[in-house]
């Protein structure tokens, strides 16, 4: 009886103890870029599935329901390159070929990465941003930064943040590393979606 009780305490403690699911992008190969045209991403239980060959399915998990859940045709550019630290990954959507990109995705992305236009990702003791010259406007997974680029305006989230943990005896890459997705505002919007504030 002592045996199976300790066995029950340390399931139900592994249990509650569980992390939660990593962000992350699978289906992309860095030996070659996707370009897909008149694709119709899905979302299904919290993970976006974008169909690009008969063999191909690039899946971005997990999804969260303050991003776009309904998908036209898309016009799809994925890229991953190789890092020691894990790979980054960017995914481009435009509504036609000869359209502007209206969604930006990455994972694995270090400080400096570009994001939308001139702007790029920043980190210090404070968390991740966002800047283009002297402007810098910080970034949390609960308010997104609000950027402009000609005369479109974009609404920036912060997905994931990790920063490898060092293990004794392993040379391994210690920078910071973001997951994100830019998302940009049609006309009749002027505000991005706030994502709902995490329960306490």
């Amino acid at each position: 009886m002592t045996t199976r009780l300790a066995c029950l305490l340390v399931c139900c403690m592994g249990t509650v103890a569980a992390p939660a699911q990593a962000w992350q992008i699978t289906g992309l190969s860095a030996v070659e870029p996707v370009a897909a045209e008149r694709v119709t991403p899905a979302v299904a239980n919290g993970v976006l599935r974008i169909d690009v060959a008969p063999e191909q399915t690039i899946t971005v998990a997990p999804w969260p329901a303050y991003l776009p859940q309904r998908f036209g045709p898309q016009s799809v550019m994925a890229t991953r390159q190789p890092h020691p630290a894990g790979p980054i990954d960017r995914i481009s959507l435009r509504r036609g070929a000869d359209q502007p990109a209206w969604l930006e995705i990455g994972a694995g992305a270090q400080p400096s990465a570009a994001v939308v236009g001139p702007w790029r990702l920043q980190r210090s003791l404070r968390g991740w941003s966002v800047a283009h010259g002297k402007q810098r406007i910080v970034l949390s997974p609960s308010a997104p930064a609000s950027v402009r680029v000609g005369q479109a305006r974009w609404c920036v989230y912060l997905l994931d943040d990790a920063v490898p943990r060092p293990q004794p005896g392993l040379a391994q890459e210690q920078e910071a590393r973001a997951a994100w997705a830019a998302v940009r505002l049609d006309a009749p919007q002027k505000r991005c979606f706030v994502p709902p504030a995490a329960p306490r």
